[in-house]
C-alpha cells in the first residue's frame, strides 16, 4: 500500500521530504508533496501503482480550482461510478450573457469511441503529454487536432506527435474558472475564438467547422495568419503575466507605484523584440494596443497565471515565460526584466514542491 505523511502547525519542506522518504518501502513506484507554508499545511506521499500507472496518478492531487487538496492510501476500485455521476450531474456555465446547463459526453480512454473528425486540446500546457495520450487512440489520417492552449510551445510537440498537416492552430480570448467540479464561472464578456490552417488541406476542414460553430455564437472566426495571431498573444500573455505573477498585483496597482510602468513598458519591448527576431513582428496598431491595455490607470487586469499562484497550483510558466526567454536566447537577445520573472516564477515552483 501507498504511505502518507503531513503536518499542520510548525514544519517545512526538509521535514516533509524526510518524513516521505520514510516511507519508500510503501511506495517505491512515485513521489510528491504538497507544501503551503501560509496555511502550515504540508502533505507528503510515496506511490504503489496498481490501476492508474499514468502520471495522473500523481499524489497529492489538486482540484482543478486548486482548492482542494487530497493525498490517499488505496484506490479508487468505484472510478466508473463515479464518471456515471459526473455524466448526470453534467457542467453548468455561469456568464452574464446568460446561464446555461449541459450533458456532455464524456469519453474516458475508451478505445470503442472511434475516430473523431476534429480534436479540440484546451489543457494547461503541463497537461499536455497526457492529453495526447488520452486522444491518441481516436485520430485517423483526416483528423484534425486545434490546440487552444497558451503560448506557441506545444504547436512543436503537437507537429512531433500527430504531423505538422494534422495540427492546425488556434487563440482562445476567454477569461473562466471553476468555482467547484462542474460549475465554470465566465469572468467578463469576452469570448472570442480563432482558429487557422497551418497546411493547406486544413482549410476546408475548417471552413465547414465554423459553419457549425457559428450557430453557438462563439465569435468563432478563420485567420489567415494563426501563427502570427498566436504569437500575438504570447507576447501581451507574457507581458501580463511576468507583470503581474512577479508584483502579485493587477495592472492598476503597479501602475501606482514609481517605476512601474516603465517595468511593464520594458516587458512588452523585450517580448516584441523576441518576436521580431523570430519573424513575428506585430504591426504598429497591435503594439499601440498591447500598450494601451497594459498601462491602463486603474486596471483589475491580472494574468490567470497569478491566479494560480494565489491557489497555490501549478502553473505554466516554463511554457510561456520560460519558452520566450528561450527563443530569445537563441536570437542573442538580452531580456532582463523577462529573466527576473521568470526567476520569480521557478523560486515559486520549487516552494510549491
Amino acid at each position: 500500500m501507498c504511505g502518507i505523511c503531513g503536518f499542520v502547525g510548525n514544519g517545512n519542506k526538509s521535514i516533509l521530504i524526510n518524513m516521505r522518504e520514510k516511507m519508500l518501502h510503501r511506495g517505491p513506484d512515485d513521489a510528491g508533496i504538497y507544501l503551503n507554508l501560509e496555511n502550515q499545511i504540508g502533505l507528503g506521499h510515496r506511490r504503489l501503482s496498481i490501476i492508474d500507472l499514468s502520471e495522473r496518478g500523481r499524489q497529492p492531487m489538486e482540484s482543478s480550482s486548486g482548492e482542494n487538496v487530497i493525498t490517499y492510501n488505496g484506490e479508487v476500485y468505484n472510478y466508473l461510478e463515479i464518471k456515471r455521476e459526473l455524466e448526470k450531474n453534467g457542467i453548468s456555465l455561469h456568464s452574464e450573457l446568460g446561464s446555461a446547463h449541459i450533458q456532455p459526453k464524456i469519453i474516458s480512454e475508451s478505445n470503442d469511441a472511434g475516430y473523431f473528425d476534429f480534436v479540440v486540446l484546451s489543457c494547461k500546457a503541463y497537461d499536455l503529454d497526457s492529453a495526447i495520450e488520452s486522444v491518441r487512440p481516436h485520430l485517423d489520417k483526416e483528423t484534425v487536432v486545434i490546440p487552444f492552449l497558451n503560448g506557441v510551445a506545444h504547436l512543436e510537440v503537437l507537429d512531433t506527435e500527430f504531423g505538422h498537416d494534422h495540427v492546425a492552430g488556434g487563440v482562445a480570448h476567454l477569461a473562466v474558472t471553476q468555482t467547484k467540479v462542474g460549475v465554470i464561472q465566465h469572468l467578463n464578456n469576452i469570448h472570442k475564438f480563432t482558429v487557422g490552417s497551418r497546411h493547406e488541406e486544413q482549410l476546408h476542414k475548417l471552413e465547414q467547422l465554423s459553419h457549425s460553430w457559428s450557430k453557438a455564437n462563439l465569435g468563432f472566426s478563420i485567420s489567415n495568419n494563426i501563427e502570427q495571431d498566436m504569437w500575438d498573444k504570447f507576447i501581451f500573455l507574457s507581458t501580463l503575466a511576468g507583470a503581474t505573477c512577479t508584483m502579485r498585483s493587477s495592472i492598476g496597482t503597479i501602475l501606482e507605484t514609481s517605476y512601474g510602468e516603465s517595468y511593464i513598458v520594458r516587458l512588452l519591448n523585450e517580448c516584441i523584440d523576441v518576436a521580431t527576431a523570430n519573424s513575428r513582428e506585430p504591426n504598429e496598431q497591435q503594439i499601440t494596443n498591447y500598450r494601451n491595455q497594459l498601462t491602463e490607470k486603474g486596471s483589475t487586469y491580472t494574468a490567470s497565471m497569478l491566479r494560480d499562484i494565489q491557489k497555490n497550483s501549478k502553473i505554466e510558466g516554463e511554457h510561456i515565460i520560460g519558452d520566450m526567454i528561450k527563443k530569445g536566447i537563441r536570437q542573442k537577445i538580452k531580456l532582463p526584466c523577462m529573466e527576473t520573472a521568470y526567476t520569480h516564477l521557478q523560486a515559486y515552483e520549487l516552494e510549491r514542491i
